[in-house]
């Protein structure tokens, strides 16, 4: 049974990198190979935790909108669940690594968002995963790399600014070049 996301509560996000194709395989091969990750993954997660999943970057990359069950009103209670859906798919990410390397000979990578962020904050996360995989799963295969605590994201922060500000000097650019 498919849930849904609540647009009301904080999710986080699990990003994950196709470390390498094999020789030859087609953009349609890549597709069938991207849906079989996402279905793996599903089959780890859902029944515990409410996922959507895209994939990005020429079907090379997935990411993972997750959230949590909630399991009451009281903010104790929706912490622990919080902290344990943390937990749950830090582990759940190794499994769907070893999965997809038994099942479909492909080795994944992945950086695991350890924080919530309300839906407006997301893609500073993603920006910021991306930057993760990007430099520090440039440097090997099957990574499991964690968020970066806050303090550790400040020097990271400037760039991330810099990024967004060129992307939307690029839209602006496109809008302008095509008389909007």
């Amino acid at each position: 049974m498919a849930e849904f996301l609540n647009a009301e509560d904080p999710a986080f996000l699990l990003l994950g990198r196709i470390d390498e194709w094999c020789e030859g395989t087609s953009a349609f091969d890549k597709s069938l190979y991207s849906f079989a990750i996402q279905n793996i993954a599903e089959e780890y997660m859902s029944t515990s935790i409410p996922q959507v999943s895209f994939e990005f970057e020429e079907k090379t990359k997935i990411a993972w909108l997750i959230q949590p069950k909630q399991e009451g009103f009281f903010s104790s209670r929706v912490t622990v669940t919080r902290e344990r859906a943390l937990a749950f798919v830090k582990g759940a990410a190794e499994m769907i690594q070893n999965a997809c390397k038994k099942l479909l000979n492909i080795k994944l990578s992945f950086p695991v968002g350890t924080t919530y962020r309300e839906w407006k904050e997301l893609s500073d996360q993603f920006e910021h995963l991306r930057l993760l995989m990007n430099r520090g799963l440039g440097l090997g295969q099957e990574l499991l790399l964690l968020e970066q605590e806050s303090h550790e994201l400040a020097a990271d922060l400037d760039v991330r600014e810099l990024r967004k500000q060129m992307k939307k000097m690029t839209l602006m650019q496109t809008l302008l070049e095509n008389g909007q």
